[in-house]
């Protein structure tokens, strides 16, 4: 359980630094997994949904494609117009 904490800690993480330097992150859930702590990891597509909450809780918008029992998330900063 520890270390499935810890990827999706990690993996939090590289969507924040993502999302600051290159303005895109993904969650995805629903693929075939890997352990890598990738977005397709077990661990990170299982609380796909947490990171994604928390990632909305700071500021960040995102699109969505879900079909065939896969989901990702595509995020971007918030922008006014």
């Amino acid at each position: 359980m520890e270390k499935d904490i810890k990827k999706v800690k990690d993996y939090l993480a590289h969507c924040i630094e993502s999302l600051e330097k290159h303005n895109f992150a993904a969650v995805c859930s629903g693929y075939s997994p890997t352990s890598d702590g990738g977005r397709y990891d077990r661990a990170v597509q299982r609380h796909a949904r947490k990171i994604v909450d928390k990632l909305v809780s700071l500021g960040y918008i995102y699109t969505t494609n879900h079909g065939f029992g896969c989901c990702d998330w595509r995020f971007e900063k918030d922008f006014e117009i």
